[in-house]
C-alpha cells in the first residue's frame, strides 16, 4: 500500500516561528496513523499548513510569511516519507537550489515531485482526485470545530476562575491585614482601656450589673 506522509515539520525560520518544529512521531505497529492539528485563533494552524505546502512546492514568490523574517533568512523543513523511505530536507526562499538534503547540498525538485503523481499546490487532474480523499466529511468537520470551541471555552472559563481566586486571594490578604492593623493597638490606649474597667469593677458598676443581671 503507498504510504507518503510528512512525520516532521521544521519551522526554522518562517512566519512568526523561530526555531520550532511539529514531531508527528512514529507510525503505530497498528490502528490509524491519523493526526489532527488544532489550536485557539492565531496559534499557527495556517502558518503550519502553508509551511507544507512551501516545502513540498516551493516558497511562494510573494509570501506573506516574511513579517519577522525577510525572504534571505526564511527556512522550513521536514522529514518525509516516500513508500516507506524517509529522508529529511529543507527548503529556503529562492528562484533556484531552493531544495536541500539533509547535509545541506542541492536537491533536485524530482526528488519529491516523483513521489506527488501529477499533485500540485492548486492544480487540476490526479491532484484533484487526490486532494478529495483529503477532505474531511462536513460531519467531522463540524465535530472538530466544536472540540476546538469547547477547549476554548474550557481554558477561558479556566482563565476567569484563575482571575476570581487570585481577586478573593488579595480581597482575603487586604482583611487579614485589616484585622492586623486593628490587634495591633497602641500601648497607650491599650492601657487606658484597662483602667477604665479596673475603675469601673472598683466602683462596683460592673457588679451591679452582673448582680441585676442575676
Amino acid at each position: 500500500m503507498r504510504r507518503d506522509e510528512i512525520a516532521a515539520l521544521d519551522l526554522t525560520r518562517y512566519g512568526k516561528f523561530t526555531d520550532r518544529a511539529i514531531d508527528f512521531g512514529e507510525k503505530p505497529a497498528s490502528g490509524p496513523d491519523f493526526h489532527i492539528v488544532f489550536g485557539l485563533n492565531e496559534a499557527g494552524k495556517s502558518t503550519a499548513l502553508s509551511a507544507y505546502l512551501d516545502l513540498l512546492f516551493g516558497i511562494e514568490e510573494r509570501s506573506r510569511y516574511n513579517f519577522l523574517h525577510d525572504y534571505s533568512s526564511m527556512r522550513i523543513g521536514g522529514l518525509l516519507e516516500f513508500e516507506g523511505q524517509a529522508f529529511a530536507v529543507s527548503r529556503t526562499k529562492s528562484r533556484s537550489n531552493s531544495l536541500h538534503d539533509a547535509e545541506g547540498r542541492p536537491l533536485s525538485e524530482i526528488a519529491i515531485s516523483a513521489h506527488l503523481a501529477g499533485l500540485s499546490r492548486d492544480g487540476p487532474g490526479v491532484a484533484a482526485s487526490r486532494s478529495s480523499r483529503l477532505t474531511l466529511p462536513a460531519v467531522v468537520v463540524g465535530t472538530l470545530r466544536t472540540m476546538v470551541e469547547r477547549r476554548s471555552g474550557i481554558t477561558t472559563s479556566l482563565r476567569m476562575a484563575r482571575d476570581e481566586a487570585a481577586a478573593a486571594l488579595d480581597g482575603l490578604n487586604a482583611a487579614r491585614g485589616r484585622v492586623g492593623e486593628e490587634r495591633a493597638v497602641p500601648e497607650p490606649a491599650r492601657a487606658k482601656l484597662m483602667a477604665a474597667v479596673s475603675e469601673a469593677k472598683a466602683s462596683g458598676h460592673i457588679c451591679r450589673y452582673n448582680c441585676l443581671s442575676a
